[in-house]
């Protein structure tokens, strides 16, 4: 039985998201990373069955093409590192998104994968 405090730990601490993309790049850009516990920021690179046992993510979230790599690179390494869980990609507007999205599951069936179509969250915003 889980107690009190290890559940709310859990519960304040879920669900954990997994960032991929260049870090170096967006801190020299002057982006600010949002310090939260419930987020980690690293390269493509970085991504390891260690790693993914540490962190635990619920999502993993990248960018469809990033610099050097793309959601494919992102799928097969996750893959191999025996993660299941999802992988949300984000991407502009695309001419074909379910072709993109029906490819990369062919790929890596054992990922939840979809896109997150940026000109969509924005019309969400407004």
């Amino acid at each position: 039985m889980i107690d009190s405090v290890e559940a709310a730990e859990k519960t304040t601490l879920s669900p954990k998201t997994l960032v991929i993309g260049v870090v170096a790049d967006w801190v020299s850009a002057g982006k600010t990373l949002p310090q939260d516990p419930t987020l980690k920021y690293i390269e493509v690179d970085e991504i390891s069955e260690a790693l993914l046992e540490r962190f635990e993510p619920e999502v993993v979230l990248s960018p469809l093409v990033g610099k050097g790599f793309d959601a494919i690179d992102v799928a097969v390494r996750l893959t191999s590192c025996g993660y299941v869980g999802r992988l949300r990609a984000t991407s502009p507007d695309l001419p074909n998104p379910k072709l993109v999205t029906k490819e990369i599951r062919s790929i890596c069936p054992k990922i939840d994968f979809d896109l997150l179509i940026l000109s969509e969250l924005s019309k969400i915003e407004h």
